[in-house]
């Protein structure tokens, strides 16, 4: 009761700011691609992910078949701004992150951008909806012109990722749409993240270890390959993003003294089709360009903007991976909600 009235006062709130921000929003847009994938997942880490990193095991068996195709680009050197769901993605939903200092409340996000482009905006959630972890992203989720929550759509059925692909079919890819689907993925338990054809990796004495996280990961693989692959067969996608809220480190248990940095390494990749790279050949160059560039996905909102080829008030064209005017490093990039530098991380090449 307490978290249902905590969430209906802060969206009276947020949308009272919200419509004041609405109102400055000044967009132009140079070209429109058609319809727009953005994939968030769960806990992924790519120190796990064999298209990401050197390993026995293929966990990402599509993604490494898609490295060659020259229609993807893999960013290598991709970050969480933050170790936690909420703070990660309120941001990198939203024109606020941790470089401008803008208030979550005055921010615009990535739903507004596209609605006034004239996009239908569809949301998509396999996550929780009310509560402490939950309502910033929510209140963001709610101004799509459709929103859905499994957890509300299919209350009795077993939440494996799967149960977002009906939804797919509600879309009317003839029309220009941003289409947000937000994973469980690898969200511990990791062990219920996967159906049990996807068990290919075993801990001997151990469940929720890491074999267990690494089966989820396979079975996100998949769901993102069938997701893809749907739109594709429409003849209708122009863009497509993956991109996760923050890692996970499955060993922790194991190795107390871990470094920290592998809940913050996360997977970043994008995809533009034949006829969009035609239409914006400059977008194709810079994100080929910025494949080992440094990130954080407090800066997602200025990437997608790129990818919608739309130049507003509230985008900056320094925090884009698809400008050449990217402007961040590994130097003057930050984590941990700003208080550590990427640079610190040990473990980078």
């Amino acid at each position: 009761f307490k978290q249902v009235k905590s969430y209906f006062y802060q969206l009276t709130l947020f949308k009272e700011t919200h419509d004041r921000s609405l109102a400055n929003l000044i967009l132009e847009q140079a070209s429109k691609p058609r319809n727009i994938v953005l994939i968030v997942g769960e806990s992924a880490s790519r120190d796990y992910m064999s298209s990401f990193t050197t390993m026995v095991e293929r966990t990402t068996p599509w993604f490494d078949i898609q490295k060659s195709n020259p229609n993807f680009y893999f960013f290598h050197n991709a970050y969480a701004c933050a170790n936690s769901t909420v703070p990660a993605l309120s941001r990198a939903f939203t024109s606020a992150n941790y470089y401008n200092n803008m208030p979550f409340d005055q921010s615009i996000s990535i739903v507004d951008i596209a609605k006034k482009a004239g996009y239908k905006t569809h949301w998509y959630s396999n996550q929780g909806k009310i509560g402490l972890y939950d309502t910033p992203v929510t209140m963001i989720a709610e101004t799509a012109d459709v929103s859905k929550w499994t957890i509300e759509e299919f209350p009795n059925l077993k939440n494996y990722d799967e149960i977002l692909l009906p939804f797919l079919s509600e879309i009317d890819t003839n029309i220009n749409n941003l289409i947000v689907l937000h994973l469980k993925g690898s969200h511990i338990n990791y062990h219920h993240r996967y159906p049990k054809q996807f068990q290919k990796w075993t801990d001997e004495h151990e469940q929720g270890g890491v074999a267990d996280y690494k089966n989820s990961l396979l079975y996100t693989d998949y769901i993102i390959e069938t997701v893809f692959n749907y739109f594709n067969s429409k003849n209708s996608l122009d863009a497509f993003v993956y991109c996760s809220d923050h890692g996970s480190y499955p060993e922790e248990k194991r190795h107390p003294d871990g470094s920290g940095f592998s809940d913050l390494r996360i997977p970043l990749v994008a995809y533009i089709s034949d006829q969009y790279k035609e239409n914006n050949p400059n977008l194709a160059k810079a994100l080929a360009m910025h494949e080992d560039s440094y990130f954080t996905n407090d800066l997602l909102f200025d990437l997608m903007c790129s990818i919608l080829d739309i130049t507003s008030n509230y985008f900056d064209e320094s925090q884009s991976l698809g400008s050449f005017r990217y402007a961040f490093n590994k130097n003057n990039l930050v984590t941990e909600e700003g208080a550590l530098l990427i640079k610190e991380d040990p473990f980078d090449n």
